[in-house]
This record gives C-alpha cells, structure tokens and sequence, in this order.
C-alpha cells in the first residue's frame, strides 16, 4: 500500500464517490511489479497509470480501470471478471490465458495485446480494439464485437461461438479453425480473409463480403450468406449442406469437392464457377445463373429435383432426427421442406426412397398418387404446379450445364425429367389433354429418348392386330381363311406397310383396321427413325 500512497495526485483529480476512489482513482503505478496472486478486488483505478505494471495471476475481480493506462502490462493468468476496462489502453499488453469474463472492454485498445487462450465470454468488445493482437485460441463466445477492430490480428482457432461480430473489421486476419458456430456475421467485410478449417454452422453471413477468401475445408453447414459476396472466393472441399446462398455474387468461385447437399442456390450468379466434384445433392437451383458453371463426371446432381419431390402428394419426410413425419397437408410439407435440416435432399432422404419393386407395387402406387392428385384442393394444386414449374426450369439449367461442358450422354436425364415434371403439372392442374399427350410421349418413346421402347410399342401393335384379325377375319392368302401365324404375317406386313401381293383383306372391317394399323405404323417407324437420328445428332 505505500507504493499506492505515494502514487496520490492532486485532489481535483479523484474522484471522490466510491469508497476507495479518494485513494487510487487517477493513482500512477508504471512499471511497479506486483507480488503473485495479488488481489485488488472491486478497487476502483480509473484514470490510473499501469503501464508495465506487473499483475501476472493477480485477482481483478469487478476491478475498475476505465480509461487506465495499461500499456506493456503483464497481467497473465489474471482475473479480470465483470471488470470495466472501458476505454482502457492495453496495448501490447500480456493477457496470456486471462480471464476477462463478462468483461467491459468499450472502445479499449488492445492493439498487438497477447491473449492467448485468453476466456473473454460474454465480454462487452464493442468498438475494441484487437488490430494486430494475438487472440489464438481464445474464448470470445457469446461477446459483443459490433464494430470491433480485428485487422492483423491472430485468430487461429478462435471460439466466437454466438457472437455478435456486425461491422467487424477483419482486414487481413488469420482466422484458420475459428469457430463462428451461431455468431453474427450480417455484412462483415471478410476479403482476402484465411478461413481454411473454419467453423461457420448456423452462422449469419447475409451480405457479407467473402471476395477472394479462403474458406478451403471449412464447416458451413445450416450457413446463412444470403446476398453474399463470393467472387474468387475458395470453397474448396468444404461443407455447406443446407446453407443458404440465394442470390450470392459467386463470379470465378471454386466450390471443386464441395458438399452442397440440401444447399439454397435460388437466384445465385455463379458465373465461371468450378463445381467439379461437387455433391449437389438436393440443391436448390431455380433461377441461377450458371454462365460459364464448371462441371465433370464426379459432379453429383439429384436424379429428381427437390421441388419434384415437394410436389409430390405421397411422398413422406424423414427428418434429421430420424423418426417418420406425414405433414397433414401439402402446404405443412414445403414449409416442413424448407426448413434447415428437415430440406428433403434426395430419393436417399426420403422415407420411401426406394421405388416399389414389382409391376403390383408400382401399379398401387400408381392408384394411391392419382388419388391424392384427384383430392387436392385449388390451393394445393397451385402449389403443385408451382413446384412442378421450378423443377421443369432447374432440369433446364441442367441439361443446359451438360452441354456447355461437353457431356452431351448426360442430357438425357435431366431432359426425361423435365418431360415427366410437364406431364405431372398439366395433370395436377388438370389439364388433361396435355397430359395424354405427354403421358403417350413417355409409354411409346420416353420423350424421344428411348428406341426400344418404339420397338416395344410396335411389336405390341402388330400383336394386337394380329389378334384382332384372328377375332373378326376377312383376311384371305391364296384363297384360303390364315391361322395365328398367317395373322400376325398380314399384321406384321401392313403394319411395315410392304403391301406383299399374296395377301389381301375382303371385309370393310378388316379393310379399315388394316388402314389405321398402317397409318400407326407409318408414325411408329418415322419416330424410331426420329429417336435414332436425336441420338447421333447428340
């Protein structure tokens, strides 16, 4: 205490309201090195002069020290919990596994300050000051760093788990395996960041700047970075399943190897992205622009759409948690889909993912999706349709992305599709001349994609006739009435349109089946003529 006394300044300078206020506030105790495990618990020091003060383990518990100079000071393994330090000058302090619990650090400055495996949750940081400073390890969850200075500094493996880190400035930080789990990013300016192995689930980073970041490896799952920008940013093997990227800024972005399971792409420019060995499972694509999108052979899209599957009445949920959910009514099931973590990825997420083995399973099927489509009430069926309209566009997309990048065999798919979502919104709208049309597209050629099924539906005509002729006769070959073989001949002669001689019909019927029979099998040649020609054009 004599070093205390004699550190007294005049009295106009303390502060004279607080209990120990007359004998320490305004105090100058520069460069005096404090025995171990000192304690100075609830004293009041503002204004004081601490620089290169030495209070290494010292207790400051509930300590005041706004506005105090601690400039160079060891403080090392101290206490500082729910301690004011508002406006206090830490720079190049020693802070080293401190404890600054609920701290108020208002517009301090800990510029070049070590805080290594310092605990500072639920510290008031807003507006601090931490530029250059070395906070690796540290435990700043749940703080307030609104406006904080973070440019230089040392973040390697961070915990800013729930933090509020709006208008953050992070020029040039190392923020390699930090953990941003729940924290708040909303526009914070993170270009040219080093973000490799970090942790960003559930994290708000709507806005924000990511140009020309590396986030290589990192953990994005449940993500928010609506509107963000991500040009020439690194996402490189890194996991944004379920994240939410609508309309992002992704121009010259790498998301090579990444995991987009689930993931919102709604409106996203992704213009010169690379996808290569991307999953994009389940994404949602609708209204991306994908100009120049990189894909290859490892790039992993949905056999179905999301929005197909949404749309589908009969289809059940299987959450995150793994127990069965049957949503009441269509509209409960899209709100259910959209939501983070219950998003119905894939035919794999689904409770009934794997298609009915057996032509009386799929025929059941078949009777109970009718049904359901036949009870849907207006409301219900507009959803419908507009789901059915997305995923007819994100097919478009796709098969679009297969051509530019040279990979014409895998246009089919998306092609078949986008046939088969067209079929099912005509139906779910009723409109049900363009669903016969559609629905004889697919069983006579699969939209054109599908030679033996025009071969299948041929020999079904001539075997139809055949048997038809065998049922009503009329057909004579060299004067006398043919057998079954005889039939399918003069079928399969008409259907060919040949017109062999030795064989003619003498009845009007038979005369008038033999000319629709012919006109079917002009059509079903010119298409398997089409069919093939759209494949060697492709």
């Amino acid at each position: 205490m004599e070093a205390l006394q004699q550190s007294l300044v005049d009295a106009e300078v303390r502060d004279q309201t607080q209990p120990c206020g007359e004998l320490l506030d305004g105090s100058v105790l520069a460069g005096i090195e404090f025995n171990l495990n000192s304690s100075l618990d609830g004293y009041y020091l503002r204004d004081s002069d601490l620089s290169k003060t030495v209070l290494f383990d010292a207790d400051l518990t509930n300590v005041n020290l706004i506005q105090a100079d601690l400039t160079n000071a060891v403080l090392g393994c101290s206490d500082f919990t729910n301690a004011d330090l508002k406006y206090a000058d830490l720079t190049n302090a020693d802070l080293l596994q401190a404890d600054l619990t609920g701290t108020n650090l208002y517009k301090a400055d800990l510029t070049n300050a070590n805080l290594f495996t310092a605990e500072l949750p639920n510290a008031n940081l807003f507006k601090t000051n931490f530029s250059q400073a070395d906070l690796p390890q540290a435990d700043l969850t749940n703080t307030d760093l609104r406006g904080a200075d973070l440019s230089g500094a040392n973040l390697v493996g961070t915990d800013f788990t729930g933090a509020d880190l709006f208008g953050v400035n992070f020029t040039n930080p190392n923020l390699a395996g930090a953990d941003f789990t729940g924290a708040n990013l909303y526009e914070v300016n993170l270009t040219n960041s080093h973000l490799m192995d970090t942790i960003l689930i559930n994290t708000d980073l709507r806005h924000a700047d990511l140009s020309d970041a590396n986030l290589q490896h990192a953990d994005l799952t449940d993500a928010y970075l609506t509107g963000a920008d991500l040009h020439d940013a690194d996402f490189k093997d890194t996991l944004l399943r379920w994240a939410s990227l609508t309309d992002v800024t992704a121009i010259r972005t790498n998301f090579a190897d990444a995991d987009l399971l689930g993931a919102n792409l709604e409106g996203a420019s992704l213009k010169d992205s690379q996808f290569d060995g991307a999953n994009l499972t389940g994404a949602r694509l609708y209204d991306t622009k994908p100009q120049g999108m990189s894909i290859n052979d490892q790039t992993v899209f949905s056999e179905q759409t999301v929005y197909e599957r949404e749309a589908d009445p009969c289809d059940t949920w299987r959450p995150l948690n793994g127990k069965m959910t049957t949503p009441i009514s269509l509209k409960d099931k899209i709100a259910l889909a959209v939501r983070s973590g219950q998003v119905l990825q894939s035919r794999f997420r689904s409770a009934d993912a794997s298609p009915p083995s057996g032509s009386i399973a799929k025929v059941r099927q078949a009777i109970k999706r009718f049904r359901r489509h036949r009870s849907l009430d207006t409301e219900d069926r507009r959803e419908v349709g507009n789901r059915l309209k997305k995923a007819t566009s994100v097919y478009r997309i796709r098969q679009r992305l297969q051509r530019e990048n040279s990979r014409p065999r895998d246009v089919a798919q998306p092609y078949v599709r986008e046939q088969h979502s067209r079929r099912k919104r005509a139906f779910a709208t009723r409109s049900y001349w363009e669903w016969f049309k559609h629905a004889t597209y697919r069983w006579v050629m699969l939209y054109g994609e599908s030679p033996a099924r025009v071969i299948g539906t041929s020999i079904a005509v001539v075997a139809v006739f055949a048997a038809i002729y065998s049922i009503v006769g009329g057909i004579v070959i060299g004067g006398e009435t043919p057998g079954l073989i005889g039939n399918i001949y003069f079928s399969a002669v008409t259907f060919s349109t040949l017109g062999y001689g030795g064989i003619e019909p003498v009845t009007t019927t038979t005369q008038l089946l033999a000319s629709v029979q012919s006109l079917i099998g002009g059509i079903l040649i010119a298409l398997l003529v089409a069919v093939f020609g759209r494949r060697a054009l492709r």
